[in-house]
């Protein structure tokens, strides 16, 4: 056996390496539906009515659950859990980001139909800003 081996070193090194990147290819190529197969579950689980962590744990379980057998040998249920909230805090970041452009917008659309108004010709952009974003607005003495 040991003679087998050192004769043939050079070809297990090969093979265990094609194994290896044949491996790792496959994983980087499940990891793209592992993330979209979240992204599903965590969509369906925000139709149901319950509480947050049952709907987390219903996006684990399915998303677990869909993983090949092999997969499960190197993945483990928090590792998946951890890329669950991984895909959940990008999510939130979106959705923040987007509420923040809309929120930009419209204060700048407010900005402009205050700045255009006749009656407020020569107010300042401060007193114009504060008066979008709810706070009375101080008048400058025009005199």
């Amino acid at each position: 056996m040991v003679q087998f081996i050192q004769t043939n070193f050079v070809l297990i090194l090969t093979l265990l390496f094609a194994l290896g990147a044949l491996f790792g290819a496959i994983v980087n190529n499940k990891r793209k539906d592992i993330f979209i197969n979240i992204n599903t579950a965590i969509t369906a689980a925000e139709a149901l009515e319950k509480s947050n962590p049952e709907k987390f744990q219903y996006v684990l379980d399915n998303t677990y659950g869909a993983l090949p057998w092999f997969f499960k040998l190197f993945i483990s249920k928090l590792q998946v859990s951890m890329a669950i909230q991984y895909v959940f805090a990008k999510v939130k970041a979106y959705a923040k980001q987007q509420i923040d452009v809309n929120l930009i917008s419209t204060q700048d659309k407010e900005f402009e139909a205050l700045k255009n108004n006749p009656v407020l010709t020569g107010v300042d952009q401060a007193t114009l800003m504060k008066a979008i974003d709810g706070t009375p607005p101080t008048y400058i003495s025009q005199e």
